[in-house]
């Protein structure tokens, strides 16, 4: 099983610079792209917070947690989001928390060492995604 914890960069600029109503929209079209980019039937996309998400992802190896992080990441990076005052894009930090059958932890430690591995992607420069 791996958690994959995301947030927006700058988006307090977002929401100074183009509105909440703008803020909102970004918030909406990350949504939807995490939403397109996780296994339907398997994996559990969440809003965790102002401009945190969640995926939980059960059934899944550290290999394949990089994968669905990275195709997310990127795809933000890549979206342009279309303002009355003019084209602009955001980008995310993820960090990953990763246990298997050797090394079970309760849930909320999961949780937890996403939140630090997301923190260390927000000091190492952000728009980049790291590993517990």
């Amino acid at each position: 099983m791996a958690i994959l914890m995301m947030d927006i960069d700058f988006f307090k600029g977002v929401n100074d610079r183009y509105g909440h109503q703008q803020g909102d929209v970004v918030l909406c079209d990350i949504a939807d792209i995490i939403k397109l980019s996780v296994r339907q039937a398997l994996d559990s996309p969440c809003r965790y917070g102002g401009e945190e998400f969640v995926v939980i992802m059960p059934d899944t190896d550290l290999a394949g947690a990089l994968t669905l992080a990275e195709r997310i990441r990127e795809s933000v990076q890549n979206h342009i989001v279309e303002a009355p005052e003019g084209h602009f894009n955001v980008t995310l930090s993820g960090g990953i928390a990763f246990m298997d059958q050797q090394s079970l932890i309760p849930r909320i430690e999961l949780l937890k060492k996403a939140d630090i591995a997301l923190y260390r992607a927000k000091e190492n420069g952000r728009n980049q995604i790291q590993v517990w």
